[in-house]
Formats: structure tokens, C-alpha cells, sequence
């Protein structure tokens, strides 16, 4: 099951229900404010909403699919403190803490991964966002099965119906799901996870996953993004 762990400030929790690990971090209130407002806002202007329609560029069945503009990622993680981060400095860190886990798994240590070549303690020396775009579901949305692009992708909550919340709706609508492999004895390949406001899943961008349909009244606000990084000298 998942596991606590407190790194870098950054709570996260690490799934490994299978092979690819997926790793769930926390956004800052702040940006989860921030994010919403930005989703109100070009809901609000037919004008907006049109110039960022991306309905046409991805695959879900939904209400409404948005572009999100470059200065989204560069709101301060906290708005006070001049010295504070981005959101893209904190995606960034928690990209390294997604690639640091997945060597630790397999070379345990810095001494053997050195062994062959490879450093745990390095971390990425860029980042670039590929896209992003905010998701508004009401009930009957879904998005089927299907792959992102890049090395990374995330899929995180801003906005959740109460009817999910309190698990009125019916087994897993409404939730996110990953898949990996065939269905086999002692095998599993599904992977079901509730959307809880603030909560954000880093996995491989090519891992597949897929939406419920939820029937309760509200919207089921999303972010979704792709990174590809470097790393090493």
C-alpha cells in the first residue's frame, strides 16, 4: 500500500502496485487556489475558453478541456516570501524525488549504482513542461484508456464533487485508474485511486490510465501535464 514519507518538505506517498512506480505528492494550497481561480475564470469567458479549447487535441469525453498559459507555472509556491520557488522550481524537485526513489529501488545504495555507472544522488539539470491543460468533468464525462508523451506526465485534483468525497457514487466512479499488463492469476493490473483535492500521481508518461464517469452533481476539476528532463552533466 502506500507509503509516508517526508522529504524535502514535500509529502508524498509511493504506490507500487505493479511494475511502474507511481508516486502521489501534495500541491500547495496556494497553487490549488490559484489553478482554480485561473479555471474559473476562462469558464467564465466564452472568448478565453474558445482561444484555449484543446477539446480537439485529446482524447477525454469531457465538458471542457483547457490550455494552461506559462505564467501558471511560474506563481509562487508561496506568495509572501520573495525567495519562495515556482510551481515549475517544485515540479522540478519532484521529479528528482520520483527518479531518486526509482534508482534507489533497483541499485539500493549510491556505492552500487556507481558500480554501474549511474548516480541516485544526481539530480536533473532541466526541465521542460511539454503541456498542460486543466479538465472540467460533470457527470457522464470519462476519459478511456490511453498514454501521454514525454518522460513524466501528472494528473492531480483541484476540484472534487462532494458526491466522491463522501463515496455516494457507485464503486469507482469518478476515479482515476492505471493499467499495466494482462489480467492473470496473482497478477494485478488495475490500479484505482480516488481523487482527493490537492493530490497530484507522477507515473510514466507512456503507463495507461483512464477516468470513471461520476453522476453526482458538480465538476471534477483536473490538471494534467508532460515533462521531459535532463540529467547529468
Amino acid at each position: 500500500m502506500a507509503k509516508e514519507k517526508e522529504k524535502d518538505k514535500v509529502m508524498i506517498s509511493l504506490h507500487k502496485p505493479f511494475g511502474p512506480q507511481i508516486m502521489e505528492f501534495v500541491i500547495p494550497e496556494n497553487i490549488v487556489n490559484t489553478w482554480n481561480d485561473y479555471g474559473d475564470k476562462i469558464t467564465a469567458s466564452e472568448k478565453k475558453s474558445k482561444e484555449l479549447d484543446m477539446a480537439d487535441s485529446l482524447i477525454g469525453n469531457v465538458i471542457q478541456e483547457h490550455k494552461v498559459e506559462e505564467h501558471l507555472w511560474l506563481n509562487k509556491i508561496d506568495k509572501d516570501n520573495k525567495d519562495s520557488g515556482t510551481f515549475k522550481d517544485y515540479v522540478a524537485g519532484m521529479v528528482n524525488i520520483y527518479i531518486k526513489q526509482y534508482l534507489t529501488g533497483i541499485y539500493a545504495d549510491e556505492e552500487n549504482a556507481r558500480k554501474n555507472n549511474i548516480s541516485i544522488d544526481q539530480n536533473i539539470t532541466q526541465m521542460n513542461v511539454l503541456n498542460s491543460w486543466i479538465v472540467n468533468s460533470i457527470a457522464g464525462d470519462f476519459n478511456p484508456p490511453h498514454m501521454h508523451m514525454g518522460h513524466l506526465s501528472c494528473a492531480g485534483f483541484i476540484r472534487v464533487p462532494d458526491s466522491i468525497t463522501n463515496d455516494e457514487e457507485r464503486e469507482e466512479a469518478g476515479y482515476l485508474e492505471f493499467m499495466y499488463g494482462e489480467s492473470h492469476k496473482f497478477l494485478r493490473f488495475k490500479y484505482p485511486i480516488k481523487p482527493k483535492v490537492g493530490a497530484i500521481y507522477m507515473f510514466p508518461s507512456w503507463l495507461t490510465h483512464f477516468v470513471h464517469p461520476f453522476r453526482g452533481e458538480g465538476i471534477r476539476r483536473s490538471i494534467s501535464f508532460n515533462v521531459t528532463y535532463t540529467r547529468g552533466s
